[in-house]
This record gives structure tokens, C-alpha cells and sequence, in this order.
């Protein structure tokens, strides 16, 4: 329990995480769960808190939802859980209109883009994990074709 508690003060754990770094520290199957069991009793392990975090970590380091739902997805919570969460807290609306934000800026700093630069654009958002949806809402991949 003392390790569980050390742990939580250096960061956020989902369920599955904390059960995950007990297991690598060579705690038994029963210790874990009997210290997941308290841990969530007591409030201090909430995947759904855990998520809403993490989804607003994610964003602001403009990453889109297919980059966001992957790394939740690592960290042991469940697919159908997962978009609820995205829409709750991470909706179609807000991916759009943060790949726009991210591909205008990066064009602004040349007066006339090229067709070139405009798609070095797409890929990066690609990269960060925006949707291909919201990759096509930004606009640019039909222009100039």
C-alpha cells in the first residue's frame, strides 16, 4: 500500500496502471488487488479522472483523438469507455477546430504556401493523430490538385 501511495504521488495511474506497476515491483496478485480495492474505496484511483486528464494533457499538446484514444488505450482502459470519454471531453467539434488551428499557424509563417508545404502540413496532423475527417476539414487537401 505504501509503494501504491508513493506511486500516486508522482503522478496519475489509471486502475490497470497501478495494478501494472505493482506487478513490475514483484507485489503478489492478491496484494494488488486488495490495494486497488482501498486505493479506488478511498477515491484515489478514478480511471474516469485519469481520462479526462489525460485527454486534456493530450490536446493541449495538440495531439488528435486517434493519438489520444491509443495511449488510453495503453494504459489499460476499456475501448468502449475510451469514446465515451472522447465525446464527453474531446468532441468531433473541438478535434476539428484544433487541427485547424495548428495547420493555420503553421502556414502563416509563409505568405503564399505552397501545395508542398500545405501537405508537410497534413502530415504532421496525420502524425499527431487527428482523424482523417478532421484532416479533410482543415481544407486543404484538395486545393491545388
Amino acid at each position: 500500500m505504501q509503494e501504491a501511495l508513493r506511486l500516486l504521488g508522482q503522478r496519475a495511474y489509471s486502475r490497470w496502471g497501478m495494478s501494472e506497476a505493482l506487478r513490475r515491483r514483484g507485489y503478489a496478485e492478491a496484494e494488488i488487488a486488495e490495494c486497488l480495492e482501498r486505493l479506488t474505496d478511498w477515491g484515489y484511483i478514478k480511471d474516469d479522472e485519469f481520462a479526462r486528464d489525460r485527454i486534456a494533457h493530450y490536446r493541449n499538446k495538440g495531439k488528435g483523438r486517434e493519438y489520444v484514444f491509443g495511449r488510453l488505450l495503453e494504459n489499460g482502459l476499456p475501448e468502449e469507455d475510451i469514446r465515451r470519454y472522447l465525446e464527453e471531453w474531446y468532441p468531433w467539434t473541438e478535434e476539428y477546430r484544433l487541427a485547424r488551428q495548428i495547420a493555420e499557424k503553421r502556414l502563416s509563417q509563409t505568405e503564399n504556401p505552397s501545395r508542398k508545404e500545405k501537405m508537410r502540413v497534413l502530415r504532421y496532423l496525420a502524425q499527431s493523430g487527428f482523424t482523417e475527417e478532421a484532416i479533410r476539414a482543415c481544407g486543404y487537401a484538395e486545393e491545388d490538385t
